[in-house]
């Protein structure tokens, strides 16, 4: 008997046909489906669309399922009931699902699942002035922070297992289960850490990039979406106030987002700024050809793909005290970790411009790390245990 998973996500496929979204859970997600196909699966990938349609996508069944009325309100309780209807007609309870977005775990979880939890995203506020005018504004604002911490701890306590790409939201939840007096013995079985992953460069290709550095001269890269929850507008402020210091210095800016008017404004007002549009390829050749790579999030992040993508090239991250940042970089031996304030990120900036001893031992050490402990190697390794651990439980009826 064939062995059969489901791939059910909202932020990987979209259209007819159906097209990848850009981001790091479709990267996740074509990584599940190489590991799956390496473990023999027959994958359906379910995704939402405005009707029943069935077509392939990399050579995998794709099913898309109606979502019906749609917006930012129904999110906050979870899909509409049409797509979890639809859902539970589709899956049969063989299946082992992946949920790999809070939007389709939550309220109906199937038998056999795996919730894929990618970071905490209740942990700030977007910069919006008029969330400090209106009582009404903050209120809404407090309820949907409440509401997503809650969608996300009961889809961990219907799961049977779930994949948590850092630490803190195992924190979390162990906090909120410690609230319920739940026994830690049996949610700890639920939880598994296993970071995001990256491809490292060849060994070579790196002892070379680091003999290159010298104090004064440095490519600085900042590529990720242009959104200030990103950190865009303190990457910004940061290379004004350095790029009169250090005018050999390059500050690439690669992405886009709703910021980019702001972006393609301080990069014809700051010297040697320059503006990419990449797809995720081009990402990984400017890696290659920068230094520093910055990624400072302002909150909602969890082992950014940006930040491994940065060390597997041999980049010096910057990153932010943010989410799982922290599990990715240790301070001062392969990175630097500050406060999301612009103070913060140039200070941390300038003592890496100006001290190339630091920053050629800081880089080789971020590329040993990748390679051992984010390698797409490793990841693979730590999901088969997980899906292997999946296999010993019987299929069971829908519910």
């Amino acid at each position: 008997m064939s062995r059969t998973a489901a791939l059910i996500s909202t932020h990987f496929l979209w259209g007819e046909p159906p097209s990848a979204v850009l981001g790091g859970v479709t990267t996740y997600c074509h990584g599940l489906l190489d590991l799956l196909r390496d473990l023999e699966y027959q994958v359906t990938i379910i995704f939402p669309g405005f009707k029943c349609s069935e077509t392939k996508y990399c050579g995998h069944r794709a099913l898309s399922l109606p979502v019906g009325r749609h917006n930012r309100y129904t999110v906050l309780l979870g899909l509409p009931w049409k797509f979890q209807k639809a859902l539970r007609r589709t899956l049969t309870g063989d299946e082992v699902a992946i949920l790999t977005h809070i939007d389709v775990a939550y309220p109906y979880v199937p038998p056999r699942s795996i919730y894929v939890q990618h970071g905490i995203t209740w942990d700030g506020a977007p910069a919006d002035p008029r969330l400090q005018r209106s009582w009404l504004r903050r209120l809404l604002r407090r309820f949907e922070i409440a509401s997503s911490a809650r969608r996300n701890y009961r889809a961990t306590d219907r799961s049977l297992r779930t994949v948590c790409v850092d630490t803190a939201y195992i924190s979390a939840y162990r906090q909120y289960c410690a609230t319920r007096r739940r026994p830690l013995e049996s949610e700890n079985e639920k939880l598994r850490f296993i970071p995001n992953f990256g491809d490292p460069a060849p060994p070579e290709r790196i002892h070379s990039k680091i003999g290159q550095m010298v104090a004064g001269r440095s490519r600085i890269l900042f590529a990720r979406r242009f959104e200030s929850y990103r950190g865009v507008e303190l990457q910004i402020a940061a290379a004004r106030s350095l790029a009169a210091e250090f005018p050999a210095c390059e500050w690439i800016f690669a992405g886009s987002g709703p910021l980019l008017a702001q972006v393609e404004d301080a990069c014809r007002t700051i010297p040697n700024a320059r503006l990419l549009r990449a797809d995720p390829k081009a990402m990984l050749r400017l890696h290659d050809e920068a230094d520093i790579a910055v990624i400072p999030s302002v909150y909602s992040e969890g082992t950014s793909f940006s930040c491994i993508e940065a060390m597997c090239a041999g980049c010096v991250p910057v990153v932010t005290d943010v989410g799982g940042l922290a599990n990715l970089v240790l301070p001062d031996f392969n990175g630097c970790i500050v406060r999301p304030t612009e103070a913060d990120l140039s200070g941390a900036l300038r003592a890496l411009i100006k001290n190339a001893e630091f920053r050629r031992r800081a880089a080789a050490n971020a590329y040993a790390i990748a390679s051992g402990a984010f390698s797409r190697d490793a990841w693979s390794r730590r999901w088969q245990e997980v899906i292997r651990e999946m296999e010993a439980h019987a299929p069971a009826k829908l519910r």
